[in-house]
């Protein structure tokens, strides 16, 4: 016998299927995708870390529901209980609705010369006619109006389409979880929860918001893009205004460090190079050393720069970690202490 609400079954779990519904369902259910909404399938893919298909299986199911709508070739929307039809809002009516929304949030209010056709264009994703059809439904309403020499004027307020929704919390999840995950971030280093070099848990974060990891370090790459935080070479994300610390617990331990032997090739040459850059400290520990680079630095050959390498990593000068690279050890000192 069937218990639960639509997309759940008495004593078994819900499939992968019925999570993408029962999460859609939600956010219907609260408002936080209103009626007309479009949805993305592929952001929801991502999300949820399914494949897209699995994911319009699931709003097709909330199609028989009738909870959305769908039309061929077109998608899906958050069906609008007022329309007795149920039938999607074709370009103009999308474009009629959004534009109300912006002139009753604030958008554009009052006084204000809305941009040009191709601009409104561009911004809604429309057509040239469904824009020029909707701007004149808006005239009807008395929300705009026509100057000559001038453009389109906001003169009009449109009332509310429904109660702003409330703040992110965590029993709340936001409309993208790659948001979700990137603002926590940006709140817990304005107020000192995560200082400057601090290690950023993305595996922890991704449990927390129910991300997948890819979901996670794309919310990274947008930090990275403010300059909020940093990759620290085989170490992770790190908050920005400290120093990425130097790799510990490699393979080599304690071993000794030796001088690089002498021989005539390039890659000799190259490794007694580094080996003074190192001793002397102009290559501090943690630094990573980069094949390709070594080779552009000192005109040699991949192959001659990669023996460079591995006669620094023989006598003890250097590390390298599986898929991490080659970083210069914190070399011992007479004494036990370390440079």
């Amino acid at each position: 016998m069937r218990t639960g609400g639509p997309g759940t079954a008495a004593g078994r779990p819900l499939t992968r299927t019925g999570q993408v519904a029962q999460a859609v369902r939600k956010l219907v259910a609260e408002g936080t995708w209103p009626p007309g909404y479009r949805i993305q399938v592929g952001e929801l893919a991502r999300d949820h870390g399914l494949h897209a298909e699995t994911v319009r299986l699931a709003l097709r199911a909330l199609v028989a529901e009738r909870i959305l709508t769908a039309a061929p070739r077109q998608g899906f929307w958050v069906r609008d209980p007022t329309q007795d039809d149920g039938d999607p809002p074709d370009a103009q009516q999308r474009f009629t609705r959004a534009m109300r929304r912006a002139i009753a949030d604030g958008t554009y209010p009052p006084g204000t010369v809305l941009p040009s056709q191709g601009a409104l264009c561009r911004l809604f994703g429309s057509n040239r006619n469904a824009v020029s059809r909707g701007m004149r439904s808006l005239r009807a309403e008395g929300l705009v109006e026509i100057q000559s020499g001038v453009g389109t004027r906001v003169i009009g307020e449109a009332p509310p389409a429904r109660p702003p929704s409330p703040p992110y919390d965590a029993d709340r999840p936001p409309l993208s979880k790659r948001r979700a995950v990137a603002d926590a971030v940006r709140r817990a280093i304005a107020d000192g929860t995560l200082t400057p070099g601090s290690r950023l848990p993305q595996a922890d974060l991704g449990q927390r918001y129910g991300a997948s990891l890819s979901t996670v370090g794309r919310a990274m790459a947008d930090l990275r893009a403010e300059g909020l935080v940093e990759g620290c070479e085989g170490q992770g994300v790190w908050v920005a205004g400290g120093a990425c610390p130097a790799p510990s617990g490699g393979p080599s331990g304690d071993r000794p460090v030796t001088a690089v032997p002498s021989g005539g090739g390039d890659g000799d040459r190259v490794a007694r190079l580094l080996q003074d850059r190192i001793v002397s400290g102009a290559y501090p520990p943690g630094r990573r050393l980069v094949l390709a680079d070594l080779a552009r630095e000192h005109g040699v050959t991949a192959h001659a720069a990669r023996r460079a390498l591995t006669l620094l990593r023989a006598a003890g000068l250097v590390d390298r970690y599986r898929r991490r690279g080659t970083f210069v050890r914190d070399l011992p000192l007479p004494g036990g202490q370390r440079s």
